[in-house]
């Protein structure tokens, strides 16, 4: 049997429809499909840059008014519990008595963890000064200039002399935060 050149022309022709068939379904399906599913890919990852770059503005925003309400002592990195429970008294008493407040007692009142902030503790103090009212203001300025986050907690203003306003005893709670060290 011998082939005529239209049975040839209509075999070439079958047999290309049949390569373009092949070829749509085994290489451009495929390629498109793994294209909408990296443009799916690429366009979540987009929403979550965005939605980080959204909480680093937000923490942004949380730093510059803790910065503006503690002092420059936010910047600065935990430092294990072992170091703040020595370095964290001398920032206080410093502090305090740049600002013209005597120290009489710094008392260490414990450790104890915070909920919010896994591996975070936070280290208080009980400190018993004395001053002038000039030198109260003052005080309260230097503890949030000190190059370490001195949070006070609580205050007690009392006379020393009941009438005499020039001498005043003050005792404060203050804190700092702390890394928890890990246990070997």
């Amino acid at each position: 049997m011998t082939m005529t050149p239209r049975d040839r022309k209509a075999i070439y022709l079958g047999a290309a429809v049949i390569s373009v068939g092949l070829m749509v379904r085994f290489v451009v399906m495929p390629t498109v499909s793994h294209w909408r599913d990296l443009r799916a890919v690429v366009s979540e990852g987009e929403a979550r840059v965005v939605a980080f770059e959204q909480k680093l503005d937000r923490l942004d925003a949380l730093v510059m008014r803790q910065r503006v309400r503690y002092g420059g002592g936010v910047d600065k990195l935990l430092e294990p519990v072992d170091r703040v429970q020595i370095s964290f008294p001398q920032s206080v008493q410093k502090a305090l008595g740049k600002g013209g407040l005597g120290v009489s007692s710094v008392d260490p009142q414990g450790v104890r963890k915070l909920r919010e902030a896994p591996g975070v503790l936070w280290v208080s103090l009980r400190v018993v000064c004395s001053g002038g009212p000039e030198a109260l203001p003052k005080a309260l300025a230097e503890i949030q200039s000190s190059e370490q986050l001195i949070i006070v907690d609580s205050f007690n203003l009392t006379m020393l002399k009941p009438g005499d306003r020039s001498k005043w005893a003050v005792t404060m709670m203050v804190s700092t935060p702390a890394l928890e060290m890990e246990k070997p």
